[in-house]
């Protein structure tokens, strides 16, 4: 309980820049209330104002939660949302920002995250984060190619790179927990090739074989592979067309988190890159879909305007 508490210690203080006069709100659903009540139970016990709140879990990360879940958002200055799916890109997360509460995501926490990925050098990290988030702000296009058979193009012209360092201590600040990348939203209808995911994949979890996504006017249209493929393919058509879309191109900074199965923790692994499929209008698209899934991509090179940037999952700025 002591490496827990002090993770969670982490998330409370290092993360949220928690305030002794400041509301925390914890939000759960049916599949993690254990995990939400050791995040009461340790801001309790540091004699912090807190609510927590609990509703029964939705099918796909990006799906709206019940109204009095946003409505619960409204009224507080921090909350930590403790779900089993991502409540990241929805309306009642990005109205509670606007709003001015500091939000942290954890879709698919896990207890054993509260140690390695949560406890790193988040100096460093905030570096190499914002770093990349630059490169990708400067860059018209990225070009993502590995060995499993990954080679896409993606316009990025005009599209701004952002950084997730998991330090939330301003109004309106929101990211995921734990931390750690460098992302960016891709002009719609530019990317083309094929994506071949071959680390986890949301929805899915660690990949046994790889999926294969063919990319065509900036969606993916055809998925390939075994029964994870047709998992994933399922899923999308669940999502309609939008769901489809070529969302996110991101870059891992977070030396202490490893592949899982859990894609919060598995995109942030440094020296990998992960693609999503699905909305992005919260970070710079223009593309609102039920669903935002991301998968992970091993040992990568990354491309931005020709300069090699990567080279098999290990920088090269």
């Amino acid at each position: 309980m002591d490496k827990k508490k002090r993770g969670v210690e982490q998330v409370l203080y290092r993360c949220m820049a928690m305030r002794p006069e400041e509301k925390l709100l914890i939000v759960a659903d049916s599949e993690t209330e254990n995990l939400g009540d050791l995040f009461y139970d340790v801001a309790v016990s540091e004699g912090m104002k807190v609510d927590s709140v609990s509703y029964r879990a939705l099918a796909l990360d990006g799906m709206e939660p019940p109204r009095e879940i946003a409505d619960a958002l409204l009224d507080c200055d921090v909350a930590i949302l403790v779900t089993s799916r991502s409540l990241t890109h929805t309306k009642a997360r990005h109205n509670a920002s606007d709003k001015g509460v500091r939000i942290a995501s954890l879709p698919g926490f896990t207890e054993e995250m509260l140690e390695a990925p949560m406890m790193v050098d988040y100096d460093e990290m905030t570096l190499l984060s914002q770093k990349m988030a630059e490169r990708l702000t400067k860059a018209e296009e990225a070009r993502i190619v590995t060995s499993a058979g990954t080679d896409l193009s993606m316009c990025l012209k005009g599209r701004e790179g952002q950084d997730d360092c998991g330090i939330y201590a301003r109004p309106g600040d929101f990211g995921n927990l734990p931390a750690g990348e460098a992302y960016i939203a891709p002009l719609e209808g530019k990317s083309e090739g094929t994506i071949v995911f071959d680390g986890s994949m949301s929805g899915v979890g660690l990949l046994n074989e790889a999926i294969r996504v063919d990319v065509v006017g900036g969606e993916g249209l055809k998925v390939r592979g075994g029964e994870e493929a047709q998992k994933l393919d399922r899923l999308l058509d669940k999502a309609g067309r939008p769901g489809r879309n070529i969302a996110e191109l991101g870059i891992g900074t977070n030396k202490g988190a490893s592949l899982t199965g859990s894609v919060l923790e598995d995109e942030k692994v440094f020296g990998t890159v992960h693609i999503a499929l699905g909305d992005n209008a919260n970070f710079g698209g223009k593309v609102e879909a039920p669903c935002h899934l991301d998968g992970i991509l091993k040992s990568p090179d990354l491309y931005l305007d020709g300069e090699q940037v990567m080279k098999k999952g290990k920088w090269l700025i």
